[in-house]
């Protein structure tokens, strides 16, 4: 009888353990539930997800969601109405990725020319969407029409590029009857790879959708990642010995600074991004000299439209960060240790070169933002500050600045100021 009695005790209390096992379960996923209901109704939140705060526009791809509370009825990042005088046309850098609305590179120029700036930046947007939005600009009156190329990644066969339907784009048909492009060819199952972060942080990402997962991420691993490497990387500095890529760029003043090795700039995400977008500037594929001969053509377009409206189209270069911590840094320790990342600068600047060479040729205007990134990178070493975090390509808010100065620069140039 004792041992019966045992036995049902037993039994009663694996049930109660159970039982409240099952209720600590259904609580714990009422409560990501409810926390993943509340992050989509009151904040931007999943912003990682494949098609996360975007709609469908047959001739860009795709804009940004008008509901999103920093981006305006036409689905661009503006504030306000403004008058159409300086369009800027990008991607993620010229958006503002990681920084609010008012550090971002537009609204800095803005405030430093007092000329009215719309951003068309959009994350992702590559060298075919620029040349559609810019027809876009040029129909909307601007006058000065500036297109921010990150050569890393704006002539890769995937994203942003493969989002526009070209097929059914009466636009798109016409541009490519007109100027001969390539287009490009996105079937192929190579066009489709994504170098935005290992794979099961593209589940979460994209697969997923989770605005939970999305904000863990963006809130809590990206910046103690990168104050990881940060920690890392505080080690005594070394004193610049001279460098044939720094020496070779524009002469400017500048004072003795003491460098951290290029390794510190570079976190595990960010190496594993960069080799998978080599092949997105290769040199080698046929689709990228495709796409770089496709730009080209639409340029030129874009210089004699814009012309028939009294407008002008300029192009403003924003380096790699593997170009710009290259040509910045004295020890080049991360470049010999992983030399696709050296050859990587390389093939950007051959690029940049080859777009230079060719917009002077055809009296298209230009300018770079490298010489001011590396003067923010100077400044900021001084202070033992950061210019780009070490797991990211967008730099924090100093570097935008830069591209703002860059760009106040260069509008003073095509306004003839």
């Amino acid at each position: 009888m004792a041992l019966f009695q045992q036995s049902a005790n037993s039994k009663l209390k694996m049930r109660k353990t159970l039982a409240n096992i099952a209720l600590l379960a259904a609580v714990t996923i009422l409560c990501l539930a409810l926390a993943e209901a509340g992050l989509r109704a009151f904040t931007p939140f999943p912003i990682h997800a494949k098609k996360a705060n975007k709609i469908y526009d047959r001739d860009f791809g795709y804009r940004l969601n008008p509901g999103h509370p920093t981006i305006d009825k036409n689905g661009f990042r503006n504030r306000g109405e403004k008058k159409a005088v300086v369009a800027v046309i990008g991607d993620s850098h010229t958006y503002g990725s990681n920084v609010r609305p008012e550090q971002s590179w537009p609204e800095q120029f803005e405030k430093m020319t007092g000329v009215s700036t719309y951003n068309f930046g959009v994350g992702s947007y590559a060298s075919y969407a620029y040349y559609a939005v810019a027809r876009h600009a040029i129909s909307q009156n601007y006058k000065y029409i500036i297109i921010a190329l990150v050569l890393h990644n704006d002539f890769k066969i995937s994203g942003n590029s493969c989002d526009i339907d070209y097929a059914s784009s009466a636009f798109w048909r016409q541009a490519k009857s007109k100027l001969s492009l390539h287009l490009p060819e996105c079937k192929l199952e190579y066009n489709w790879r994504t170098a935005r972060a290992p794979s099961f942080i593209r589940w979460f990402r994209g697969r997923a959708n989770s605005a939970l997962l999305s904000a863990i991420d963006y809130l809590v691993v990206t910046p103690l990642s990168n104050e990881w490497y940060q920690l890392k990387s505080r080690k005594p500095a070394k004193k610049p010995a001279g460098n044939p890529a720094t020496a070779a760029a524009p002469a400017r003043a500048r004072a003795p600074v003491a460098k951290r090795p290029a390794s510190a700039y570079f976190g595990a995400r960010t190496l594993l991004n960069q080799e998978i977008e080599y092949s997105f500037t290769d040199l080698t594929r046929r689709a990228v000299r495709n796409g770089i001969e496709d730009f080209e053509k639409m340029l030129v377009d874009l210089k004699y439209i814009a012309a028939e409206k009294g407008a002008k189209v300029g192009l403003l270069f924003i380096p790699s960060k593997v170009q710009i911590i290259y040509e910045y840094a004295d020890d080049k320790d991360i470049y010999e240790q992983v030399p696709m990342l050296r050859n990587m600068a390389l093939n950007h600047k051959i690029i940049e070169d080859r777009l230079r060479a060719f917009m002077t040729k055809n009296d298209i205007y230009w300018s770079s933002t490298g010489a001011e990134i590396i003067a923010a990178i100077d400044e900021t070493e001084r202070k033992g500050e950061w210019t780009y975090p070490p797991n990211g390509g967008h730099p924090y808010p100093r570097g935008y600045r830069a591209y703002g100065k860059a760009a106040m620069k260069f509008y003073e140039r095509m306004s003839g100021q």
